[in-house]
């Protein structure tokens, strides 16, 4: 049972160290995003996924250093992708 324990407590604090989550509003849509880690030629790298609720529309983004990079990238990526369906005006709004 111990082991069993051990492992629970492994997988969860594997799990604190490589993910991340949260939201933010853009012009008045709320953006979801999450990073998650892995291991990629013997490196821990993140994904970063951002996606439009009201929408669906969600994009990946792959192989970066950090979590925030990864988070970033999706997230500039999916308000390209808006902007570019017009679901968002295409005038500069910072994060």
């Amino acid at each position: 049972m111990d082991k069993i324990k051990d492992l629970e407590n492994l997988f969860t604090f594997l799990k604190t160290i490589t993910q991340e989550s949260g939201e933010l509003n853009y012009q008045g849509r709320v953006i979801r995003y999450q990073a998650k880690g892995r291991v990629h030629s013997l490196k821990l790298v993140f994904d970063g996924t951002a996606w439009d609720i009201e929408s669906g529309i969600s994009v990946t983004d792959r192989h970066y250093k950090s979590r925030q990079g990864a988070i970033e990238q999706a997230v500039k990526k999916l308000i390209d992708e808006l902007k570019a369906k017009g679901l968002v005006s295409r005038k500069s709004s910072s994060l």
